[in-house]
């Protein structure tokens, strides 16, 4: 008696565009390079490049994804760094071009030079993770330049995040 309505992407997208709104999609590791090209031919049949990053864990995930479009964002997404000299394949994001490094919360505040790694190196900075008003002044703290939240409508992290981009 109940239906139930299963939201596609291109409906996703269809809300996306006419909201303004950027787009992060994560690729996960059960997914296919066919996967990939439908998803980036899906990014680019909307002509949404410049709103969309596409990101994964696993660096060679992006390198397809540049392989398949030249223009879409993409962000490698980390959760473990040791130090700056570990971990972050600046070369490899350096030549992907519209590449962000996308570090959780946790490792921004604890290694806040990497920005400046990532700026010299010309890649993007973000963070994610951001989940209690702790976390937004420990960002802010650091000068974080741009936060990843499903939290975002909270008025306490809302306003912690007045300066930044999410």
């Amino acid at each position: 008696a109940n239906k139930i309505h299963i939201t596609l992407v291109s409906d996703f997208f269809d809300f996306a565009v006419r909201h303004n709104q950027r787009i992060y999609i994560e690729i996960k590791d059960f997914r296919t390079i066919a996967d990939i090209k439908l998803l980036t031919d899906l990014v680019e049949s909307y002509n949404y490049e410049s709103m969309t990053n596409i990101q994964s864990f696993n660096i060679d995930d992006l390198v397809e994804v540049r392989r398949l479009n030249k223009r879409v964002n993409v962000g490698w997404l980390t959760t473990n760094i040791n130090s700056i000299q570990e971990d972050i394949d600046f070369d490899k994001l350096q030549k992907l071009k519209y590449a962000d490094a996308l570090i959780v919360d946790t490792i921004m505040v604890a290694f806040p030079e990497v920005q400046k790694k990532c700026y010299d190196a010309d890649i993007g900075v973000c963070t994610w993770g951001i989940q209690y008003t702790l976390d937004v002044q420990n960002a802010m703290g650091v000068n974080v330049p741009r936060v990843i939240t499903d939290l975002a409508n909270n008025p306490t992290i809302k306003r912690g995040l007045q300066n930044v981009t999410y």
